[in-house]
């Protein structure tokens, strides 16, 4: 057993003791085929779904380590057949993903996969064990990404104004993207009902308006940091934040 094999996050016991005899016998019936076959099998089971998700794993790191980008793609688009309904089932069972959000959590699942096959990660043989599990795991990296649809709109606010300040209050350029925030799914779910709940209540109000309250009550700015940050005066950056919190219903002294 390899001992870098990474068991998913929802369980984190011993990786599975190997293949399951029904995916062996998969793949030793495809690397028994000639190339052309193997091809025209793989875009049999892109069609048929009639080839397991380990299996088709297999046939994807195969491909890219034999440099046959036919074959490659042809395991890539059937594993992708596979594994949407796997995915889609979850995350609609569990979060109540709408179906936009579910197409750009597919993309990052896939783009993931196929950078580790590009690496040859050695994690990869725990998909070809057990490839629900491993997709499990991927599923909640892409959960934890920046780049997710679910990801705080406020953080990718200041992505996209790519500005920080330092100790002192003054604002400083970035010189690389700023780190992953990662957040665990049930978190991110919840914060995605709260942000939701959050716009119907303030819908009335400049997006601005929303910003200058997140990053006075959520990033801790002071009012002239934002008002900078913004391009506008302190007292719109007060009377932003103050109609917000009437909004909210907040009783604080502001």
């Amino acid at each position: 057993m390899k001992a870098d094999l990474e068991p998913p996050d929802s369980d984190p016991g011993k990786p599975p003791q190997g293949r399951l005899p029904e995916v062996t016998r998969q793949i030793d019936a495809l690397e028994a085929l000639s190339r052309d076959e193997q091809l025209a099998r793989l875009k049999q089971a892109a069609r048929k779904k009639d080839l397991r998700a380990e299996a088709l794993l297999h046939s994807v790191c195969a491909g890219h380590d034999a440099g046959d980008q036919e074959l490659y793609w042809a395991a890539f688009e059937a594993l992708v057949k596979a594994a949407t309904p796997m995915i889609a089932g979850r995350m609609r069972r569990l979060y109540g993903i709408s179906d936009d959000d579910l197409l750009d959590h597919q993309a990052l699942i896939f783009e993931n996969l196929a950078e580790r096959v590009q690496r040859k990660d050695p994690g990869l043989e725990y998909g070809i064990r057990r490839f629900a599990s491993y997709l499990v795991r991927r599923s909640i990296d892409a959960m934890r990404s920046r780049h997710h649809p679910w990801a705080l709109s406020l953080e990718l606010a200041l992505e996209k104004v790519d500005q920080h300040y330092d100790s002192e209050g003054n604002l400083i350029e970035l010189d690389s993207d700023p780190p992953d925030v990662e957040f665990e799914p049930e978190a991110r779910a919840l914060a995605r009902e709260e942000l939701e709940g959050l716009q119907r209540h303030l819908a009335h109000l400049p997006q601005k308006a929303c910003e200058a309250f997140l990053l006075s009550r959520v990033l801790r700015r002071t009012q002239p940091q934002i008002a900078q940050q913004l391009g506008v005066s302190d007292r719109t950056v007060r009377e932003w934040i103050g109609r917000v919190a009437k909004a909210l219903g907040e009783r604080k002294d502001l």
